[in-house]
């Protein structure tokens, strides 16, 4: 941890407890990822009902960030998280219920729930953060942030992993629960701040004028739309790839059986790097963010390599520069965009992307099987680099810098 974190954490009380409910959150949604997948097959599901389960949390997300994005108008962003936890709490417990009575359908129904929360929850964090540390400290946290959820996605797996050896895989789904209670917890000691001066009347009419708000923001912020646009871009072309041929070609290409958990735990060492690294760099951020993430193409191109240790080696590397990236963009965003619009802009932002993974999953898998594996990983990272690379040359991305000082804090 670097000396600017350690004091942010330090001085900051109500960041604490914002950093506390994301190491909750993420700590119990890494466990989950490995103890889901198991505990349904262990009662008597299959692949097509692990996949019809994640096909319901990306279907909430996009319903969610498609509708619920100007909730963030009327009600204050720690409410919203809380809330949002709570009934994450009901809504994981379903999903267990569900997966221990053989009733799947009742588990992908309450995954749909918790995809909405998820969509709420998201970008009132975001709105969040910059009322908690100010504009001159949001790189810092931001970073901070990276290096928890990435030593989460390290840590994670493992905790599942040894549980798996001694209790019921369902005890993972559980644990989740008890993460996102904590995670509400947490926020309970936050102040309720807010910049607007107040909240207006929830009304259908208000609603709807707050989402239009919103999409007008995207639209009239040059950089803003063009990073929602190449950030779909990178998701289809890229991330898809990475996602779904991952374990595929840790088993072709004969690197052992642990091959694919090494690969995600040296992926998520290198976020933990890149966490740390962004919070150093001042100058042309935004230029540099898009170079970082066209770099993230590096991690699929390690795994078309026949030697393990340079596959590593590039894993390593685009884990490390997707985060600097990521970083970056997220404190130029919550620098840039004017505080009550944050969680409304946040929420369009990422609809695309959700809108296209799925059907980047669905083409990479039958491409996969035309042409290869190696094939759909060498293409779909060198465009996507290429698209990235083109972003930073973009007029608004070259004049975007970060905020340096306090002022509108």
């Amino acid at each position: 941890m670097s000396g600017a974190m350690k004091d942010l954490f330090a001085s900051n009380r109500s960041f604490r407890h914002v950093w506390f409910s994301q190491l909750s959150g993420m700590l119990g949604a890494s466990i989950m990822t490995v103890s889901a997948g198991i505990a349904v097959l262990a009662y008597g599901g299959s692949a097509a009902v692990i996949a019809t389960i994640l096909a319901g949390r990306s279907i909430g997300l996009f319903i969610g960030y498609l509708t619920l994005g100007g909730l963030t108008a009327f009600f204050s962003s720690k409410r919203l998280m809380i809330l949002t936890d709570v009934v994450r709490v009901v809504s994981t417990a379903t999903v267990a219920f569900g997966i221990v009575t053989g009733a799947f359908w009742i588990s992908a129904l309450a995954v749909i729930l918790t995809g909405l929360c998820e969509s709420v929850f998201t970008p009132a964090s975001r709105a969040l953060l910059p009322l908690v540390v100010g504009k001159a400290d949001l790189l810092t946290a931001n970073g901070m942030s990276a290096v928890t959820r990435n030593a989460m996605a390290v840590a994670g797996p493992a905790v599942a992993g040894g549980m798996l050896l001694l209790v019921d895989p369902i005890l993972g789904v559980l644990i989740n629960c008890v993460c996102f209670a904590l995670s509400a917890l947490a926020l309970v000691g936050v102040p309720d701040l807010t910049r607007d001066g107040g909240r207006l009347p929830l009304t259908p009419r208000g609603y709807w004028s707050s989402l239009k708000d919103g999409a007008h923001a995207v639209r009239s912020t040059p950089w803003v739309w063009m990073f929602t646009l190449a950030g779909g871009l990178q998701m289809f072309l890229v991330v898809g790839a990475w996602s779904v041929l991952l374990p595929v070609a840790s088993v072709q290409t004969g690197w052992g059986d642990s091959a694919y958990g090494v690969v995600l735990a040296v992926y998520a060492a290198g976020g933990l790097i890149g966490g740390l690294v962004a919070v150093r760099i001042r100058r042309h951020a935004a230029v540099a963010g898009a170079v970082s993430i066209a770099l993230f193409s590096l991690a699929p191109l390690g795994l078309v390599q026949d030697s393990f240790a340079i596959c590593l080696i590039l894993v390593f590397a685009g884990g490390a520069a997707l985060q600097v990236g990521n970083v970056l963009y997220d404190t130029l965003f919550q620098q840039h965009v004017s505080p009550e619009m944050i969680g409304r802009v946040s929420a369009l932002m990422m609809l695309p992307s959700t809108a296209v993974l799925p059907l980047s999953y669905l083409i990479v898998g039958v491409a996969a099987d035309l042409v290869g594996a190696d094939s759909v990983l060498l293409i779909g990272g060198v465009s996507a680099a290429f698209v990235m690379a083109g972003f930073a040359l973009l007029s608004p991305i070259r004049r975007l810098e970060l905020v340096k000082d306090e002022q509108n804090v």
